[in-house]
């Protein structure tokens, strides 16, 4: 991310630092908005949310994001079938666990509101395994049950795919708050 932030920055004003969502290492009042994609659920939340309300101006916002499974759509069901049968660990995201117990503990600093669009990623047989490949909970190359994965993945496609092309369904799920005081 660095190497990449970098060069999109082309030598522009973004800096980097070490940090986590409960210890940025931001100066108080360093920012106006604060935006998690895909990570709070892996926050202590209550200790993230003081962290954001000390490094944002007021009035700051606070945008948590999300890409949940829609699985109303029978590809998505399947998928996430796929996923949870081959998980090594259960996975933590929000569509299985942790999120409700990580936002209810900024309720008493934060009152989230939420938007929820539909979201669509179309990828191609190696964009599915890389896709898949990228959640935690799934066994890398070389591991017990790669393999396995792997073939059920293709199975889905074979199936699935149109034109060389599988369409995966979600709902992102945008939770916003503001900070005033």
């Amino acid at each position: 991310m660095r190497r990449r932030g970098s060069e999109a920055a082309d030598g522009g004003d973004i800096t980097w630092c070490d940090g986590t969502g409960e210890a940025t290492g931001l100066p108080d009042r360093a920012a106006d908005i604060v935006v998690v994609a895909q990570a709070f659920h892996w926050m202590d939340g209550a200790r993230a949310v003081d962290e954001f309300c000390r490094v944002l101006r007021r009035p700051g916002r606070v945008a948590l994001m999300w890409n949940v499974h829609d699985v109303t759509v029978p590809v998505m069901a399947r998928y996430r079938d796929i996923m949870l049968q081959h998980a090594t660990d259960p996975p933590r995201s929000p569509w299985y666990s942790g999120f409700n117990d990580a936002l209810a503990s900024t309720s008493d600093r934060l009152t989230f509101s939420v938007e929820r669009f539909p979201c669509e990623q179309r990828v191609s047989r190696p964009g599915l395994h890389g896709r898949a490949m990228s959640s935690s909970y799934i066994p890398l190359e070389g591991n017990p049950g790669h393999d396995e994965l792997v073939v059920a993945l293709d199975a889905l496609f074979d199936d699935e795919a149109s034109d060389d092309v599988l369409t995966l369904h979600y709902e992102t799920s945008v939770y916003i708050a503001a900070v005033e005081a």
